[in-house]
């Protein structure tokens, strides 16, 4: 199952997904809530595992050749955490 799933996978159809992502959901059911797009950070994420396990796939012998990540659709996060303050820290 995964022979055929992973060679359905290219470049393009990345680029067609991260894309799809992006864009807001804009058509609901009556009474539904509104969804919450899916965040840039989100999408990094998810599409480095992705390319992790094709790499995996294609080590194992399952691919012949994993598709290049669209690294120009992958924007820069810059993520500052939230850190709690000391006296926070030691009342959890």
């Amino acid at each position: 199952m995964f022979f055929l799933l992973a060679h359905a996978i290219d470049e393009n159809t990345l680029v067609a997904w991260i894309r799809w992502m992006r864009k807001k959901k804009t058509e609901r059911k009556e009474g539904e809530e509104p969804r919450r797009r899916v965040g840039e950070k989100t999408i990094k994420n998810v599409l480095y595992d992705i390319g992790h396990f094709l790499r995996w796939l294609e080590r194992q012998g399952d691919i012949i050749e994993a598709p290049k990540l669209p690294s120009e659709e992958i924007s820069e996060v810059e993520y500052l955490p939230e850190v709690p303050e000391a006296d926070v820290v030691t009342l959890v």
